[in-house]
């Protein structure tokens, strides 16, 4: 990165984490901190050191150096020539910020995001790690959406939140929560219409625990609780997709005279039922989400919210 960038953004004996997104983004999108671990750039220029121009090669230096979005993670270190905790730290919280940007917003990026860490010392900005993450295929009805500054800094926050949810001893464990955000960060990626259906269902279903043999009536009636009660033909539909893909009866789908009028409502009404459910669950202070937890207090929860208790 040029002189006057690396003085803007990076201190001397810094750390970083970055993730360079390639995106479109809204006019007037400004760049700055979102929160106090977690910022944004859209006007930086960062050159890839030499020695690792020639590890990367060419095409990926040049997608890193084109890219338009960095969500950016910093702090002041003793260490700065070292590979350590720290960086893992910065990258755990960068990568929080990248799940809160899916989980807040529909975009795809041009190309692989790049997830770097590294430092400043000596007045050079080094990489001391990259790896690429998978990411949101274009959308069959707008392609490639734009990304606001109001998203980004909802995605910032729940980022924080999903930091300190991490952090925090909850009782039961945090194992059912992390893979609900495991499953749909995976299946953001996935480009199979009816087995992103069938997984971001199993999101859905992760978070109000359906009993065995009420599946398809409860997941109708306690999403009432995320998308009001005028919906459960739709829920229904959607429950059933779910279900004819689990048991490998997709087929039912996939007659070519059908095709189309089968999928049709899902292809614009599923993306937004599914961010809606499960963005409310990490937006609340993240001590509270361990109601969550516990796969017999996710039902009896969802039940007294909808009840009103």
């Amino acid at each position: 990165m040029n002189e006057r960038s690396q003085e803007d953004w990076l201190g001397h004996d810094e750390k970083y984490a970055l993730i360079g997104l390639s995106v479109n983004l809204e006019d007037g999108v400004p760049r700055g901190a979102m929160m106090p671990n977690l910022s944004f750039l859209t006007d930086a220029n960062f050159q890839v050191p030499p020695l690792w121009q020639e590890w990367l090669g060419s095409v990926r230096c040049e997608e890193i150096s084109g890219c338009n979005l960095f969500l950016l993670s910093t702090m002041k270190s003793k260490k700065a020539a070292v590979l350590d905790a720290e960086n893992q730290i910065l990258q755990s919280r960068v990568w929080s910020f990248y799940v809160g940007l899916l989980m807040t917003c529909l975009f795809s990026p041009a190309h692989k995001p790049n997830l770097l860490t590294g430092a400043r010392e000596g007045g050079e900005i080094g990489i001391f790690e990259h790896s690429e993450l998978d990411f949101p295929p274009p959308g069959m009805i707008v392609p490639y959406p734009s990304i606001s500054g109001a998203s980004l800094k909802a995605a910032a926050q729940l980022g924080e939140h999903l930091v300190a949810f991490n952090a925090t001893d909850v009782p039961g464990g945090r194992w059912r929560l992390n893979r609900i955000r495991h499953l749909f960060v995976e299946t953001k990626a996935q480009r199979e219409l009816l087995d992103r259906i069938h997984q971001f269902t199993r999101c859905i279903d992760g978070l109000i625990v359906t009993q065995p043999g009420y599946g398809s009536k409860q997941f109708k009636s306690r999403t009432e609780l995320f998308v009001g009660s005028r919906h459960h033909v739709l829920m229904g539909e959607i429950y059933d997709v779910r279900s004819k893909v689990e048991h490998l009866r997709e087929h039912l789908y996939l007659e070519e005279f059908d095709r189309e009028a089968r999928l049709v409502n899902r292809r614009g009404n599923l993306p937004p039922y599914r961010r809606r459910m499960l963005t409310p669950v990490w937006s609340i202070d993240p001590t509270a989400a361990e109601r969550w937890c516990g796969a017999a207090a996710v039902g009896s929860t969802v039940d007294a919210v909808r009840r009103g208790s």
